[in-house]
This record gives C-alpha cells, structure tokens and sequence, in this order.
C-alpha cells in the first residue's frame, strides 16, 4: 500500500518501518497537510478508509510501525528507561520527520501536521498535547488506554485544561468505541463465562466513562478546538479502524 517505505532505528535500538502514502494530486502551495499514525496497522487501515472515502488521500499519510517486535509499551509509556514516551517523540520529532520529507521528496506544510493515535498510541499523543512547542498542530486520539498505569491520563487531560495562557495544539478529536466498556452483541453469544471475564475487565478498564472524563477536561481548554464522538457499533478493536480517518478528515475540516 504505501509508495514509500524504509527502516530508522531509533537511539533506543528499536528498527522501526516507515511507510508513506501520498495524494496523486499537486500539493497546495504551502504544502501538504500530514498525518502520522502509530502502529503499521492503523496506517493500512486508515490509508484505506481515506481512499474509500474520497479518492484521493486529502495528504501525506506517514505509518509509524516496527521492523520487527512490537514495542509500543515500553515507546507510548512515559518512564525512565531508554526509549520512553518522551525519547520517543523525540525521535519522532526529529528524526522521522526529517527523514520522512527526506525521502518522499515532497513539500510538507509543517503548521498542519497531526499526530494519530489507537489505545496506547492514544495515550502517547494525549501525553505530546501537554508540549509548550508542540510539533503537532492537530491530534487524533481513538479510544486511549485512560487505564494505562496509575491513570496518569486523567492527569495530563487536567494539566492541558489548566495551561494559560494555551500555545499549545489548535485541535482535537477524542474518540472511543460504543462497547468498549461492555459487551458488543456478537459477544453475547460466547459461553457465559468468558462474557462475565470480558465485562469486568472492561469495567474495571472505563474507557468510555473515562474517554468522556477525558473530554470533559479538555473542553475547558478555550483555545482548544475539541470534537468528541462515541463511535457507534465498535469495539476496541475495531474502533481505531474508522476513528483515524474520520478524524484526521475532521481536523483538517475536509
């Protein structure tokens, strides 16, 4: 799918795959408007929802996956070890983006870049929202792991909201799957026990009370462009599918 594609080994050691997609149209005069979204996966899915969409893609798409063993826990998460969220975005930041533009040869509208993200890369961009000079002019956030730890989400949503005066990103879309706290109805029909094991682990996991919570903080933030939706007939899984398209669309206002 991509027309791109190369490997960039972090300052971690990780061997991450780079893959871009790119419009089969001119770019406007101020360059192309970007999205970068974690996980190979979630850029295949979101690459190919873009073109059933419209056509053509509305700008660069840029995949940020791995060669080889996922490592999405130790990159998403903030901590102390190498390789940590904040490392990570550096290397983003840094060297992906200049690597990225590098190689495609196009020009790229650095005001319009947004960062998309699926469950633990939801909570890695929620975590990039809180920067002074962000990189990131717009987020995607579908269904983040609010679970995630001692739920520093929470946190952060709550620092965002607070910052005055706001120079940070200008918009956000918040999404989260309508049976990611519950059961979807395919699921009812599993034996009793497993759909008793699934419950309470999502329960216990309020990602849709939480996304809510979460979208009630960061509504308080007036210079904070906010679109949130419970997105209806999905499960975690399959959430992500439709959120980061739909949303990059959003933000871009195409």
């Amino acid at each position: 799918m991509p027309e791109h594609a190369f490997l960039l080994r972090s300052p971690a050691g990780r061997q991450h795959l780079i893959s871009l997609s790119l419009p089969s149209s001119a770019p406007p005069p101020g360059g192309w408007p970007s999205a970068w979204v974690l996980d190979t996966p979630q850029f295949d899915h979101a690459v190919r929802r873009l073109r059933q969409q419209g056509g053509d893609l509305p700008g660069v798409v840029i995949g940020v996956g791995y060669a080889q063993e996922d490592s999405r826990e130790l990159d998403y998460t903030p901590g102390d070890e190498a390789g940590r969220a904040a490392q990570f975005l550096s290397f983003l930041q840094d060297d992906v983006m200049a690597e990225a533009r590098r190689r495609a040869g196009l020009p790229l509208d650095g005001r319009r870049q947004a960062l998309c993200g699926h469950s633990l890369g939801a909570l890695l961009g929620l975590y990039a929202l809180r920067q002074e000079a962000p990189a990131f002019s717009a987020y995607v956030l579908s269904s983040p792991s609010v679970w995630w730890g001692d739920r520093p989400a929470y946190r952060w949503a709550a620092e965002v909201a607070g910052r005055q005066p706001w120079r940070g990103a200008g918009r956000v879309w918040l999404s989260v799957g309508e049976y990611e706290q519950g059961l979807s109805p395919e699921e009812y029909k599993l034996p009793a026990d497993e759909q008793a094991l699934q419950l309470a682990r999502r329960r216990a996991r309020r990602m849709v009370d939480g996304a809510h919570e979460l979208a009630g903080a960061l509504a308080r933030q007036a210079g904070l462009q906010l679109h949130f939706q419970v997105l209806t007939g999905c499960s975690h899984g399959h959430a992500g599918h439709q959120a980061i398209a739909q949303g990059w669309r959003t933000v871009l206002g195409a």
